[in-house]
């Protein structure tokens, strides 16, 4: 929660509280919600080397993640990604990953407070922001001239997310993946920035 805010919340407290207080025979009831479900909605761009040519794309990463705890989280992505600037097919792909954070905490907790049962206040922890990564398995699905090729792969990433007094927060990072099938493999690396709704 950013200074204003908090004086703001504290001084409403400080001021509210005592007053209904007195009116009230249930008092102060304070509840804590914990948010461990969150999506993260993902804008991308893909780089990636061949033989021939290089392949750039942009896209969409929709990421759905449950923490277990403050520090570890299970997440599952679908994303889709066009060709740039012909924005023609150019793959999907879907993934499992298993996420750590380095700093912070992965479960948002909001407290909502109570006084004879009309809730007249909430505080969202900030405690969500800090640097993560994250090992992934996936499987890419390329559009090619005649048919689709699929590969999979193995990958890693690196993000960042940012502080925010909310339950919706900025999210900035890098990935990179061997991807491979019988015949040939190649390594697409990505940049990506979006936002992290807490539910």
């Amino acid at each position: 929660m950013k200074p204003l805010r908090k004086i703001l919340f504290f001084g409403v407290l400080l001021f509210a509280a005592p007053r209904a207080l007195a009116q009230s025979e249930g008092g102060l009831q304070v509840k804590e919600l914990r948010k461990p479900f969150s999506l993260r909605v993902l804008g991308e761009y893909t780089g990636l080397k061949t033989e021939q040519a290089f392949l750039g794309g942009a896209g969409l990463n929709f990421n759905f993640g449950y923490a277990i705890n403050d520090r570890y989280e299970l997440s599952a992505s679908v994303r889709h990604s066009l060709l740039f600037p012909s924005f023609s097919p150019y793959f999907t792909s879907i993934d499992v990953r298993a996420t750590y954070a380095l700093t912070g905490k992965l479960i948002s907790t909001e407290k909502q407070y109570f006084i004879h049962e009309q809730k007249f206040a909430s505080v969202v922890d900030q405690g969500i922001e800090g640097f993560r990564v994250s090992f992934i398995v996936g499987q890419f699905f390329f559009s090619g001239l005649q048919n689709v090729i699929p590969f999979s792969s193995f990958g890693a990433s690196a993000f960042y997310e940012f502080p925010s007094s909310t339950n919706v927060s900025w999210v900035a990072g890098l990935r990179g993946d061997l991807m491979f099938n019988s015949s040939q493999g190649f390594y697409p690396v990505q940049v990506y920035g979006g936002i992290r709704f807490g539910l």
